[in-house]
């Protein structure tokens, strides 16, 4: 990746950062030469993990079983799953419709789709980064268990991080080093651009961030043909996809852009946030993501009971957090004349990051939220050092690279094995057929009662109201459950909420012992109407908090 003056461009060589000998030149050289053996080395770790940490059960956050609802939804009733972006639940609808509602095969879709990531990542990248960069960051992907995690879960994480390599792969291997744009030899490479930035966007909004980083990445090179090219490829896919999604029904959930833009997500009569609500919500984000969530998926620091009881920014680290921003910048300040791939890199993931912490609510907090930036949030930081270490400091420091790297490779690998150890017992009982094993006896009792009330109520004349209708959708094989997401309004009374019931033609209640939420509901029932609720089921005894059916008598 030195410099190479030529016409008014900046004419980049990528596979080295300089023309100086050292221990960098030596391992580069090496890992050349024995690149292709090295990278199915890797894909053969990122397997093994795959297939030690792969989980069989649905996750209790819920928004996994949502993107199978969808999906169904879309197969059977022609709803458009618009909500939370389509396209993962668009490539779970042909599993239905091939296969059937199996939940195994879902899950699969986010182990190929892991598997794909990295092997499009590896040749997206390789000749255009130095190989220690590559392979160590390639390393952190394949030994990463919260990545991993995600490779066995149905949220939408796994595929998007495949279709974030396909850009990677489209942008950095085909387009990047073209100054000169012939249309009849590139054309279809644009096309290509085009659609993967269509399936990156269309599987989380957050993907527009791409985009928008080619388009300044192009700014930039002042190359205004192959901005206009991008954009006219882009937005060609993008009609298309919308005339398709006008075909169908539109899922009537509510607009994720609204309940973005609300000061509570959960609670739409408190009003949009204002701009210094935003800027707050990104300097929160800042610090919860670059310093709480992210040293956490590395492994870098373990949270003890003690910390896990304070409140979440609590939890964060002023300093950490300025020092990572100071490490991001100095990517763009160096990879400016440096490294046109880095340079597009580190925009993306600032903007990425950007997008991020400006729009989601704080409330939420999952490193889900920022998964996908890992593995090249993780490469800048290597970039950074090795950059530094090659052109700012003496050569014999440059072994101080493969000892950071290796620390940080060791504290994935001991995280990622202590969790292939945890998980075992329950991995084998899951795959001999018990998909509740593992779950807390609260959660074991709900989704058992979710299996009972499918085996024992009739779907055309009922209806169960819970708080986690995904979750019980997946486990009751594609029964319908109403839910109460929130908990009643002060105004509410015994009447409007039987009155609410009523019209939404629920026929019974399923008490869990988890939020509290629909208890909330029940308790303003019984203090006026308590023979209006009779207990059908119980599952659980009481000191194991159980799960209870309850019937309504309108």
């Amino acid at each position: 990746m030195s410099k190479e003056k030529s016409s008014p461009q900046v004419k980049i060589k990528e596979k080295s950062i300089s023309n100086s000998s050292g221990l960098f030149d030596t391992v580069d050289k090496f890992l050349d030469k024995h690149s292709l053996k090295l990278f199915v080395i890797i894909m053969g770790l990122t397997a093994l993990y795959a297939y030690w940490l792969f989980d069989y059960r649905i996750s209790m956050l819920g928004d996994d079983s949502a993107y199978l609802m969808r999906a169904s939804d879309f197969v059977h009733k022609g709803i458009f799953p618009s909500f939370q972006g389509p396209m993962f639940p668009i490539v779970i609808s042909f599993v239905i419709k091939t296969i059937g509602f199996k939940l195994f095969y879902f899950k699969l879709v986010s182990l190929v789709s892991l598997l794909g990531s990295v092997a499009l990542f590896y040749f997206g990248l390789r000749n255009r980064i130095p190989s220690s960069l590559l392979f160590m960051t390639l390393l952190v992907y394949a030994l990463n268990s919260t990545i991993h995690y995600y490779g066995s879960q149905t949220f939408s994480e796994a595929f998007y991080l495949l279709m974030q390599s396909f850009v990677i792969f489209v942008f950095c291997h085909l387009l990047i080093e073209k100054n000169e744009v012939d249309l009849k030899k590139d054309g279809w490479k644009f096309i290509l651009l085009g659609l993967s930035l269509l399936l990156l966007v269309q599987t989380r909004s957050v993907g527009y961030s791409a985009f928008m980083a080619i388009v300044l990445f192009y700014l930039l090179q002042k190359n205004f043909k192959a901005l206009a090219l991008t954009i006219i490829s882009f937005a060609l896919f993008f009609g298309v996809f919308t005339v398709y999604k006008g075909m169908y029904k539109e899922d009537n959930t509510a607009s994720q852009l609204k309940v973005l833009l609300q000061k509570d997500a959960y609670d739409a009569s408190k009003g949009n946030e204002d701009v210094s609500g935003f800027i707050t919500r990104f300097m929160d984000n800042s610090q919860l993501y670059l310093s709480k969530e992210f040293p956490g998926i590395l492994n870098w620091k373990t949270s003890t009971e003690e910390d896990l009881e304070k409140p979440p920014l609590e939890q964060t680290s002023g300093l950490l957090t300025l020092v990572l921003y100071a490490i991001f910048f100095a990517a763009l300040f160096y990879a400016f004349r440096d490294s046109k791939t880095m340079l597009f890199l580190s925009m993306y993931t600032a903007l990425f990051l950007g997008i991020v912490f400006i729009v989601l609510q704080t409330s939420w907090d999952q490193d889900r939220l920022i998964i996908t930036a890992v593995p090249l949030m993780v490469m800048i930081l290597f970039y950074v050092l090795y950059y530094i270490l090659q052109n700012k400091l003496p050569v014999s420091l440059q072994f101080g690279f493969y000892v950071i790297a290796t620390v940080i490779l060791f504290l994935n690998f001991s995280k990622t094995q202590a969790k292939v150890s945890e998980f075992g017992e329950i991995q084998e009982k899951n795959k001999e057929g018990d998909l509740l094993y593992g779950y807390p006896s609260e959660w074991h009792n709900y989704l058992e009662m979710c299996q009972w009330i499918d085996q024992n109520l009739s779907k055309e004349k009922t209806m169960v109201v819970c708080r986690k209708p995904e979750m019980a959708f997946v486990y009751s094989n594609g029964r319908e459950f109403d839910g109460f997401y929130r908990s009643p309004e002060k105004n509410q009374t015994a009447d409007s909420i039987l009155s609410l019931m009523k019209n939404r033609k629920i026929t019974h209640v399923l008490q869990d012992q988890i939020f509290g939420t629909i208890g909330n509901y029940l308790q303003i029932i019984n203090q006026q109407y308590p023979e209006k609720l009779k207990v059908i089921h119980s599952i659980g005894e009481q000191n194991d908090r159980p799960a209870t059916l309850i019937e309504i008598k309108y």
